[in-house]
């Protein structure tokens, strides 16, 4: 299992109400918040998670096999849906980007649900308003 060095989680905007953020986290636990639109908490802010988090953040890469997924689910099924931006920086200095349009059927349920692993440990749900899909 691979280390991380920094992992950034970015959720695009829809036809509706649905939370526009971006969340980073570093190998220490450093979290950075930035809530840009349909979120509780606007702006700017910081706080750490422990290390078993960041364990636990590196355990649902590999479980996803994040890095041998494409890079690109953009093409589109269905309009008017969110995106999710993944990006990880690991510790050996190699790196990799998801870009993940919600309207392409053919992306992997799996990394759905990876983006929504991420977002219960870094705990966003208390700084967005609308939860639908973190559970």
């Amino acid at each position: 299992m691979k280390k991380i060095r920094r992992m950034t989680l970015e959720r695009g905007p829809c036809f509706g109400p649905c939370p526009v953020y971006r969340v980073t986290v570093d190998a220490h636990g450093k979290v950075g918040w930035a809530g840009e639109a349909f979120a509780a908490s606007l702006g700017q802010s910081n706080w750490h998670i422990p290390p078993n988090a960041v364990a636990s953040l590196e355990d649902a890469l590999a479980h996803a096999s994040f890095e041998g997924l494409r890079d690109k689910y953009t093409d589109y099924s269905i309009t008017d849906m969110p995106s999710a931006n993944t990006s990880v920086v690991f510790d050996d200095g190699t790196n990799k980007t998801i870009e993940h349009y919600h309207g392409n059927l053919s992306a992997p349920k799996k990394l759905t649900l990876l983006e929504n692993r991420i977002d219960r440990i870094l705990k966003t749900r208390e700084r967005i308003r609308c939860n639908k899909g973190l559970d």
